[in-house]
Order: structure tokens, then C-alpha cells, then sequence
């Protein structure tokens, strides 16, 4: 790992480990080789009886040319700035720019409606280089179901002044095929010193990206599927054995299973904590709905905290039973949270207040 990304990265994965959420992390490395590669780490701690994170279970991913890509936007975007602030002398470096980033510009003149694509843009799009695109045919090769989204965030733009970056799907003109593409851009108010407001900004196809990334989501929706099976398997015999063993009074084996069965269901969780990370880039929470009785929750946790936490004083008012359908997972984890969370600010407050009386006698002598 390049030395200045450890400590941001170590700092992430502790603060996952500590409030039992999700990790992740963007950072260099570079190769024996010396080459410079990008990463992407997602990953959830996992913890023993104690409550003690003892591993960390994740996955990585290699996004050098997004990354790169990505730069390659932001970059391209500065520059555009800078080059119509500055007027023409920088018009010609700004091409020559966009033109190593493969990526295509756009110019709309709000005023008078005016609409220029480059040469990259048309090809982008399946336009041919000699023929005059307006506005509605490049919206024309939008998909419709993403057509409304795009032009509303024109509009937004233009009226407010909002960031414009989004992602949408086109038919490519020349030859059928399905294509996305990144569009990133803004309003302006002039045009070097002459006052000229207009919309323009980049646009890149970003298809492969994309295809490597729903590619990513099917494998880990098929592996995660594929353990399943075998897990509700497992868990329906445990459930046979259990009940067998509590008809025959054998309280040693019951108590073997239902320790079984717990294991089970942290292993169903593992699997769908898979299926979080690959979603993570959503930004979006997936619930794992069940019915289940609340009380029964509570006194888990209460079992579970009452056993790790040793230096405070923790009461439990007793919870009726209250049938709910909810992720419980998720719940017994926020539940844990706030109660650890009240530890750690109470322990600090008591070393705080610790200190007051030793700090007034040093004001006194």
C-alpha cells in the first residue's frame, strides 16, 4: 500500500470494527513491478463470544481504470474552467486534453438554444462526424425509461445552478447496441470576458465499467444463493435433532443443537453480509425481513452484553411480548451499538470528572 493511504485506511477499518459497520476503502498500491494499481476493499468484522472483533471477513476488487477514469473527469473538468475563464490561447491545450481522455464535450448556448457536440461525442452517440445533432436526437437515443431523469437534471442545472454528473443508458444509432454513459457538466456564466451563459461539460462511455460491475453483483448473487441452499439444509436437520433430543429428555444434545442452530444463523448472516457489500455502492440498506417476538431480541442481547460488559452496571426493564417483522439482525446490532456506545460516553465522562479536582488544587497552589 502506497504509505500515504495506510493510516486513513487503518483508521476506517477500526472505526468499522468498533461500530460494527460495513468497511470501506479506495487506496494505491503498487506492484513488485513498481506499477501503480487502485483497490477497492469492502469488508465486516467479525466477533467471538466476547463481543471481540477477531476477523475480518471482505472482499477487494481492482478499479484502476475507474479510478483513473475518474481522474481523468475531474481533471478534464478543471481544465475546461480554466480554459474558458482564460479565452481562446487555452482552447487549443483543452482539445488536445479531451482528446487523450477519450472523452466527448458538449456546448448549449441557454439563451439562443444553440447546441455543439465534438467529433468524440458524435461517435459516442453513433452520429456520423458531418451531420448537425441537436439536443432532441441526442435525448432520442436515451433510454426511456432513464429520458426524463437526464432532462430534468439538465433543467436543474440550468435553472439552479446544480452539479449536473449522471449515468444513463442510449442506443447507439450506427449499430443497435446498448451503451452507458457518464455526462458531467454545469452552467456558466461567460465565455472568457464576453458574459455568454451556458451548459457544457464532458461526457465518457463508461459500458465496460458498468459490465464488470453488474458481472461482480451476479457472482456474488449466485454464490451467495448457492450457499444458501445447502445452509437451510443443515439448519432444517439441526432443527430434527433438537426436537428429538428435548422428546427424550437429553438436555446435553439439545443444548448441543440449539448452540448449533445459533451458528447456523450467524453463518445466514455472513452470507448476507456478501450480499451487502456488493450492494454497498448503491446507497441503499437491504432489510431481511422475518417475524419474530421483540422480547425474545432484547433478552438475547441482554444475555449477549451482560456477558462482555464487565465495568458497568447495565438494567434491562423487562419487554413485553411484542411480535414484529423486521430485520433482526440489524436491530440486535443497533440495540448493541447504542448500549456500547453509552459505555464509551460514560467511561469518558467518569475520566473527565476524574481530572476536575486535580486541576482546580494545581489553579489553587
Amino acid at each position: 500500500m502506497v504509505p500515504e493511504h495506510r493510516e486513513v485506511v487503518r483508521a476506517k477499518a477500526i472505526k468499522a470494527r468498533e461500530e460494527r459497520s460495513l468497511y470501506h476503502a479506495v487506496y494505491e498500491i503498487k506492484w513488485p513491478d513498481g506499477s501503480s494499481h487502485w483497490i477497492s476493499a469492502y469488508g465486516r468484522g467479525r466477533y467471538d463470544a466476547e463481543g471481540k472483533a477477531d476477523r475480518m471477513v471482505g472482499m477487494i476488487a481492482e478499479v484502476t481504470e475507474q479510478v483513473k477514469a475518474q481522474q481523468r473527469i475531474e481533471k478534464l473538468n478543471t481544465e475546461l474552467k480554466t480554459a474558458l475563464a482564460r479565452a481562446i490561447n487555452s482552447e487549443e491545450r483543452m482539445k488536445l486534453a479531451v482528446t487523450a481522455a477519450q472523452l466527448g464535450t458538449w456546448f448549449l448556448a441557454i439563451a439562443s438554444g444553440e447546441f455543439i457536440i465534438t467529433s468524440r461525442t458524435k461517435e459516442i452517440y453513433g452520429f456520423h462526424e458531418d451531420e448537425e445533432v441537436s439536443l432532441e436526437q441526442t435525448m432520442a437515443q436515451i433510454i426511456d425509461t432513464h429520458r426524463d431523469e437526464v432532462r430534468m437534471a439538465m433543467e436543474m442545472a440550468i435553472k439552479e445552478g446544480s452539479p449536473y454528473d449522471i449515468e444513463y443508458p442510449i442506443i447507439r444509432l450506427k449499430d443497435g447496441e446498448l451503451r452507458w454513459l457518464r455526462a458531467v457538466g454545469r452552467k456558466y456564466s461567460a465565455i472568457a470576458n464576453a458574459a455568454v451563459e451556458h451548459f457544457s461539460g464532458t461526457i465518457m462511455d463508461i459500458t465496460e465499467p458498468k459490465a464488470e460491475d453488474q458481472r461482480k453483483q451476479d457472482f456474488i448473487s449466485i454464490v451467495s444463493h448457492e450457499m444458501r441452499t445447502p445452509i437451510t439444509s443443515i439448519n432444517g436437520y439441526i432443527q430434527i435433532l433438537e426436537a428429538k433430543a428435548k422428546k427424550a429428555g437429553d438436555q446435553i444434545n439439545a443444548d448441543i443443537a440449539a448452540k448449533a442452530r445459533r451458528q447456523v444463523a450467524r453463518m445466514t448472516g455472513l452470507v448476507s453480509g456478501f450480499l451487502d457489500m456488493a450492494r454497498a455502492g448503491e446507497d441503499k440498506i437491504y432489510l431481511y425481513k422475518n417475524t419474530f417476538n421483540l422480547a425474545n431480541m432484547v433478552a438475547y442481547t441482554q444475555a449477549e452484553v451482560l456477558a462482555t460488559v464487565t465495568t458497568h452496571q447495565i438494567i434491562f426493564q423487562p419487554c413485553p411480548d411484542v411480535l414484529v417483522k423486521a430485520d433482526q439482525e440489524k436491530l440486535e446490532q443497533v440495540l448493541d451499538n447504542f448500549i456500547n456506545n453509552a459505555v464509551k460516553m460514560l467511561a469518558s465522562w467518569k475520566r473527565c470528572t476524574s481530572e476536575l479536582p486535580k486541576k482546580r488544587s494545581l489553579r489553587k497552589s
